[in-house]
């Protein structure tokens, strides 16, 4: 082996060793979940839990405010016997109704062992976003 060709090769070992490849976002899967949950990503090389991973919320559970408008309504009514021998045969109504409320939904089925999930590394590769469940 020529001397260039041979320090040439020692330079790219050095560059290999010092400048890992940084992981992109990847592909997880759920190995478990509840408080010490654990997902792995790149074959099982790498094991994210909540020390060095987060899961974003909308996979645990969500909540939401929501607005129902509904245009009209009608319908009728029929009431009984009123005191004193008189009856009230029925009535009709016309509305128009807004209700507003808040609302917490459960987690995503899908958020258990064995399903996939989209996982985004920090610019350091030393933190992990779970980002959503894949399908």
């Amino acid at each position: 082996m020529a001397a260039d060709t041979w320090a040439q090769e020692m330079a790219n070992q050095f560059k290999k060793r010092d400048n890992p490849r940084p992981i992109s976002n990847c592909i997880g899967l759920i190995l478990q979940t509840g408080d010490d949950w654990k997902v792995s990503i790149q074959n099982g090389a790498y094991i994210i839990d909540k020390k060095n991973g987060y899961i974003c919320r909308h996979i645990l559970q969500r909540a939401s405010d929501f607005t129902i408008d509904s245009e009209s309504q009608s319908g009728s009514l029929t009431t009984g016997s009123c005191t004193g021998g008189y009856k009230h045969s029925g009535s009709s109504y016309s509305t128009s109704n807004t209700a507003t409320g808040h609302i917490t939904l459960h987690p995503i089925d899908d958020w258990k062992p064995g399903n996939k999930v989209m996982v985004a590394p920090t610019a350091d590769n030393q933190r992990f976003f779970i980002v959503d469940i894949i399908v």
